[in-house]
């Protein structure tokens, strides 16, 4: 089977790069119970680092809909803020729904009202995500006629209270907290990458050193400065994912999907949560009164029971 020749030169490279990102998005996980994993070949990176990459695209895709790319500025104005961020921040609402399943409404236990409106909004905010990605085809909010100007009529009236209750229900909820966070992390780049073009359509050109520093010394600064807030960024956006969506993800998906189980071995049983495993060992949270994370050889485990 004979391949493009941009699929032939490039092809190595990107299996690098998803088994580099697979690598730190997994380690990332794993070091949050004191655990590293360093095997030079390990197919489990490459599907983790596809994972991480197609959250990230599908995120910055979904939040890049219906706005302006060459100039992010135009979307910062009243009128366009409130449905693009109403838009934003409907897609948390469904990504907890995939990974978590319908658990928003035990919420607030027995509060009726309050239960109510959690299952209003996440139905809202589902039928906003479908909307907006028909709208991208359709362009039904498009253009001077009254049904296209109902309809953003209607979204900016109701952007404000769903913006209000979301920011409750994070305020309310740990995971959904923790989803929201983790899916609408990257507004903030879009923000700073308009606050950019907003000081280079006004001619401002920030000198990050002395002015009278050389051209070659401040385009050399910038080059080190800009690697340096990649990597940052990158380590920011993977932290949040590996705390709120990896171990919640699919194994198939790229994920670290975690699950209760009773573990029996020839030492004894363990009744807790298993986090990540291995032909050759696994890892698992014991519960109890003493919580404490326990790796376990696999040639040991005689059967997984799974409760959960």
């Amino acid at each position: 089977m004979n391949l493009p020749k941009f699929m032939e030169s490039n092809w190595l490279k990107a299996s690098f790069l998803l088994y580099g990102v697979g690598l730190v998005v997994h380690n990332s996980y794993l070091a949050q119970f004191g655990i590293q994993e360093y095997e030079l070949v390990e197919a489990r990176y490459i599907v983790s680092g596809v994972g991480f990459i197609g959250f990230v695209v599908v995120c910055c895709t979904y939040m890049a809909i219906k706005v302006n790319l060459s100039y992010i500025g135009d979307s910062l104005k009243p009128k366009q803020l409130l449905p693009w961020l109403f838009r934003i921040f409907s897609l948390p609402y469904v990504v907890h729904l995939a990974l978590f399943g319908n658990t928003l409404k035990d919420t607030f236990g027995s509060d009726l009202l309050l239960t109510n409106f959690v299952n209003g909004f996440t139905a809202l905010a589902q039928f906003m995500v479908l909307f907006s990605v028909s709208d991208l085809v359709f362009m039904t909010s498009d253009g001077d006629k009254k049904p296209a100007r109902v309809v953003r009529s209607l979204i900016r009236v109701w952007s404000v209270p769903f913006l209000l209750f979301t920011a409750f229900l994070a305020y309310s909820n740990a995971e959904f907290r923790g989803t929201v966070w983790a899916t609408t992390y990257f507004f903030f780049l879009f923000l700073g990458l308009a606050l950019v073009q907003s000081d280079s359509r006004h001619g401002v050109d920030p000198k990050y050193l002395d002015p009278n520093t050389s051209k070659e010394h401040e385009d050399r600064f910038q080059i080190i400065f800009g690697l340096l807030a990649c990597f940052y960024i990158f380590w920011l956006v993977v932290t949040n994912y590996t705390e709120n969506i990896y171990q919640r993800m699919p194994a198939s998906l790229g994920g670290a999907k975690t699950f209760e189980a009773k573990i029996y071995t020839e030492e004894g049983s363990y009744e807790g949560i298993v986090l990540y495993e291995t032909d050759s060992w696994l890892v698992f949270r014991a519960g109890g009164d003493n919580i404490k994370i326990v790796k376990i050889k696999a040639d040991i485990v005689e059967k997984i029971e799974v409760t959960k």
